[in-house]
């Protein structure tokens, strides 16, 4: 931790000649002493005010800071970072550059490139993100896995908050179970709405983790011992990517022949009882037939059915449906 303080106190002297924290932090003068800037005349009250740490004047405090003081402490000058626009150079004593402009996102931009490669050596790695909050790095081989988009508002509510209250710093257990528990309940949410589109033996085994390795429950039943941090880890990403794959799936399976091609060979190695996605083959047809061609191979298939549906169809009558419907969507 005192390593990383050093190195940031570093880098937060270079950016402060450069002048990147003047327009909202304001500068001294030799002619005009302290020169307040857009965050006020008293830095030290209203940066512990809305923060809630007191960590002000940086250059004298940043090495002292324990580690959630730190973090609060490197959000707060990326947030009130600004690039001088048309600075003026103060030449009397060598005052230095003096700002009361500046772009604000090319300033926040300089301190991540700064101090996102000192944050990433440290513990299991952090970053600053675009939005000013500090959060865990990805694990590696995930660094391009984040919050899925499904249309549905508060589905994507729901995994955006997830995996901010997981990957924030300090997130605790609790916070990091909670948010695990958020993203199991997202998966249920797609199960009886849309279905996951996931295979039924993978998806069993999803929610056998949520409710029996006390993510959703606490009870004697519940098998617990593991290693809680490392398991949560594992779990908290595998959801995420399922809930990703799972969206992915269900937008190729309704616009892609291939992959309802696919869909309809697990249904007739199944006996054709269509259970082989949740909303049954007829939910996936007619999702089909709304984001495909009139005249597409999904519609000739969709017209071979009687006006009732594949459901309406007995054992031996879907077997020879989807036979044909295969060699259709094969033929194109």
């Amino acid at each position: 931790l005192r390593q990383l303080a050093g190195v940031a106190l570093a880098a937060y002297r270079d950016m402060e000649c450069e002048g990147l924290f003047q327009v909202y932090l304001g500068y001294h003068c030799v002619d005009e002493g302290f020169v307040p800037g857009k965050f006020g005349s008293d830095v030290q009250v209203m940066s512990s005010y809305t923060t809630g740490v007191d960590f002000w004047p940086l250059k004298d405090r940043l090495t002292d800071l324990e580690e959630h003081e730190l973090f609060t402490a490197l959000e707060f000058i990326h947030d009130h970072a600004s690039l001088p626009v048309s600075p003026t150079y103060h030449q009397i004593f060598d005052c230095g550059i003096h700002a009361t402009d500046g772009d604000d996102g090319a300033g926040q931009a300089e301190v991540r490139t700064r101090l996102n490669s000192f944050l990433a050596q440290y513990g299991s790695g952090y970053e600053i993100r675009t939005d000013g909050e500090i959060w865990e790095l990805t694990p590696s081989g995930l660094d391009e896995l984040n919050p899925v988009v499904t249309g549905d508002e508060s589905v994507d509510d729901k995994v955006q908050t997830a995996t901010a209250s997981f990957r924030r710093y300090a997130a605790t257990l609790s916070d990091k179970r909670h948010a695990v528990r958020d993203l199991a309940d997202v998966l249920e949410h797609l199960r009886a709405t849309v279905g996951t589109q996931l295979p039924r033996s993978d998806e069993s085994d999803l929610f056998d983790i949520a409710n029996n390795y006390g993510i959703r429950h606490h009870n004697p039943k519940q098998k617990t011992d593991f290693d809680s941090g490392a398991f949560l880890d594992w779990v908290f990403y595998a959801y995420l990517n399922a809930i990703s794959l799972a969206t992915r799936l269900r937008a190729r399976g309704v616009r892609d022949p291939a992959a309802l091609e696919s869909v309809l060979r697990d249904e007739l190695e199944g006996e054709c009882t269509d259970e082989t996605v949740e909303d049954g083959i007829d939910g996936l047809l007619q999702r089909a037939a709304d984001l495909n061609e009139p005249n597409s191979s999904v519609h000739r298939i969709i017209q071979a059915l009687p006006p009732d549906g594949y459901r309406s169809l007995d054992a031996q009558q879907r077997r020879t449906w989807v036979r044909r419907a295969l060699a259709t969507l094969n033929l194109g």
